[in-house]
């Protein structure tokens, strides 16, 4: 009768949207890119509320207060681009944008799904039957009644047809249509979410760290949730046509004016629904709004215990709960009320038709043009189809509701990868592992927006010969961490090349150049399992011995047969939060050497960790490097001592290299850094 809020508890990340450059390797946090808004995508952007530059976009309003939040601004633009799709092309095109989603609908290959699409098609032709035919048995038994009063006869056939109809059939085609509704429901939730998992699983970096996880993830759940095509062929149909049988059908055994009352009956109740919906869809909004918010304080203040704790501020963030809890209910009383009544309004609608179109069935017995069985007819048929005439316009509405949501979903898998493979693209073949950069620049942005790209990396041009290490060194911004994102091939380069033994990477395939990369990131994440799960993650194929014997050149194996009487099957929780610092970061390393990859890239690999944890760290990574080309990110200096080959890297242009004797030697740029980190670690000593 009244749409319903679809309450989605999904956790976002609140990181603040920074610079592309001193974002980690793998964890980046969600960032806008110049040009590239999440809406572009089909999906409601990602606000930072304190990246505003100390101006309040709200002009001292609660957020609460809004008329409209991102989430419904981004909905509001999604009905304007429904809206200008259908003015394009008309219904017919309109609809038929969507047939990209019929194959994972139907279920051209599933004969258990086609069994029973195919029940559910019988049910819904035999239970429009049976709404017409089980109000006209009970009128033949009233005739026949009427016909046996007082001779003793009981019209058992008649009675015997009636129940058949309305009890055993009628809870057959019920269990069974909604069985086959559910069996149907689920295979085409999970063809839609496989799809767009794998579509948005294959999308570039730049999707990924421009919009919030959670958004991304409302936006599938919502855009997959597509059962109301089903509604529309197997549920709006089916109404569409029990009122018109019931019109025609009422036209001709009584006359027209009977039929023009049930059908104005229902114009009045969709007119009332339509302009009722219209009245509380801001109350609704506000309620789902408030409800949000109630999710999102409760969980960070959850996910925050410890900031919450070590500030003692408990009992803020207990009152912050409660106003936030008031606020859902409040909105959602007024909502429930208003709705209420709407539904009311509705039944006095339909109680109004019932009323004039008994009157008018009692005229006609009473004149003799119709039998007392006609009335009881009209008032058991009433009662079946008043709920096809009351939910008629909420269909309507909830499918043009849907619609907006199906579009996300639609915007979302006409999105393609800015970076994918080459056709004819082959699989990188690794002779020497000899990786060049030849005049690499690099500036993030759509290529179609010039003016608002920026600038990373110019003419950067050096040579990794097979088994270096290459460190990469300089101030934040500087553009290392932009080069092993180009390494890996997250973004292409924008002038120049990289390559592999003389292959480009743009005419490898994607697959077979990250299987010979290994990282090792700033913030190693893990999985809420076990550690050898976790380990066994870099190269499923791998056996037990090799993940022991990786764990033991990364100094982290007797650390893991001590710690915990599990040993390899301890959990790690969620966000490795059972682990330190230099654990998280061997385990890492671990990982990479199960992996046995021909390149490993390591991002701040010692950054998180303790001078004391460092030598550990620092042994693990020796390991890790044996037989293989590395490229390294560092802030300390120590670690990057014995490389092959250091480029000091200033405002994406490579100022300085050669190994750390000769960067001294020459006095620049890196001499500076390496004495200033020196006193500092003197002074600390002191």
């Amino acid at each position: 009768m009244y749409a319903t809020a679809a309450l989605k508890r999904t956790s976002t990340h609140n990181n603040s949207p920074g610079d592309e450059e001193t974002q980690s390797l793998l964890n980046a946090s969600p960032a806008s890119l110049p040009g590239q808004t999440s809406a572009s995508y089909g999906v409601a952007p990602y606000r930072d509320n304190d990246s505003n530059n100390g101006k309040d976009d709200n002009d001292g309003q609660d957020s609460d207060d809004e008329e409209l939040n991102d989430d419904d601004k981004e909905e509001e633009r999604m009905k304007r681009l429904s809206q200008q799709r259908l003015a394009e092309s008309g219904w017919f095109g309109y609809l038929r944008g969507f047939m990209i989603f019929l194959p994972h609908l139907i279920p051209y290959k599933d004969r258990f799904t086609q069994l029973w699409l195919l029940i559910l098609i019988v049910c819904t032709c035999v239970d429009r039957v049976t709404t017409l035919l089980i109000p006209l048995q009970l009128a033949n038994i009233i005739d026949a009644l009427t016909a046996y009063q007082g001779t003793g006869h009981v019209p058992l056939k008649e009675l015997a047809l009636y129940f058949i109809l309305n009890l055993p059939v009628r809870l057959a085609v019920q269990i069974l249509d909604s069985c086959a509704r559910t069996r149907i429901s689920q295979f085409s939730k999970y063809q839609l979410n496989s799809l767009a998992f794998s579509h948005v699983m294959s999308l570039s970096m730049d999707y990924h760290t421009s919009r919030s996880t959670g958004k991304v993830i409302t936006a599938i759940e919502q855009g997959t949730d597509l059962t109301f095509i089903l509604d529309i062929v197997l549920g709006l149909g089916p109404r569409m046509v029990d009122l018109l049988i019931a019109a025609v059908y009422l036209t001709k055994r009584f006359d027209a004016s009977t039929g023009v009352v049930m059908l104005m009956a229902t114009v009045i109740n969709a007119y009332v629904t339509t302009k009722g919906n219209k009245f509380t869809s801001a109350v609704q909004r506000k309620y789902v709004n408030n409800d949000q918010e109630e999710n999102k304080v409760l969980y960070d203040a959850i996910s925050n215990w410890y900031t919450v704790e070590i500030h003692n501020q408990a009992k803020r963030e207990h009152e912050r709960y409660n106003s936030a809890v008031m606020k859902a209910l409040l909105s959602m009383r007024r909502w429930s009320d208003l709705s209420e009544i709407v539904f009311s309004t509705q039944e006095v609608v339909l109680e109004i038709g019932y009323i004039i179109v008994c009157y008018m069935i009692a005229t006609r017995v009473a004149d003799g043009h119709s039998t007392v069985s006609s009335f009881v007819f009209i008032t058991s048929y009433w009662s079946v189809i008043s709920w096809p005439m009351m939910s008629l316009a909420h269909q309507l509405h909830s499918t043009a509701s849907q619609l907006v949501k199906a579009e996300w979903l639609y915007q979302l898998l006409l999105t393609k990868p800015s970076i994918q493979d080459k056709p004819g693209a082959r699989p990188l073949q690794i002779t020497n592992c000899e990786i060049e950069f030849k005049n690499v620049g690099f500036a993030y942005g759509p290529a179609e927006q010039q003016q608002q790209r920026r600038q990373i990396l110019h003419n950067i041009s050096f040579t990794a010969a097979p088994g270096q290490t290459i460190a990469l060194v300089g101030e934040t911004g500087s553009g290392k961490s932009t080069i092993l994102k180009l390494l890996y091939r997250f973004y292409d380069v924008t002038e120049g090349s990289i390559t592999i033994d003389g292959q480009d990477l743009r005419d490898v395939t994607l697959s077979s150049l990250r299987d010979s990369l290994g990282a090792v990131p700033q913030d190693p994440s893990v999985f809420d399992q076990t550690i050898m799960e976790n380990l066994l993650y870099a190269r499923p194929g791998a056996t037990e011995d090799d993940v022991v014997d990786a764990c033991r050149r990364a100094c982290i194996h007797e650390h893991i047969m001590t710690a915990s009487p599990e040993g390899y099957r301890a959990r790690i929780g969620e966000r490795g939060v059972r682990l330190s610092g230099g654990e998280l970061q061997r385990l890492a390393i671990a990982r990479v050497l199960v992996r046995r990859p021909r390149i490993v890239v390591l991002d701040e690999a010692t950054s998180a960790v303790d001078s004391a944890t460092e030598a550990s760290v620092q042994q693990a990574v020796q390991a890790l490097g044996e037989g293989r080309t590395v490229f390294t990110v560092a802030h300390r200096l120590s670690t990057v001592v014995g490389a092959h080959r250091i480029l000091v890297l200033h405002r994406g242009e490579v100022v300085e290299s050669g190994t750390h004797r000769e960067l001294l030697e020459k006095g620049g740029r890196y001499a500076n850094l390496w004495r200033i980190q020196t006193a500092a670690n003197n002074d600390g000593l002191l």
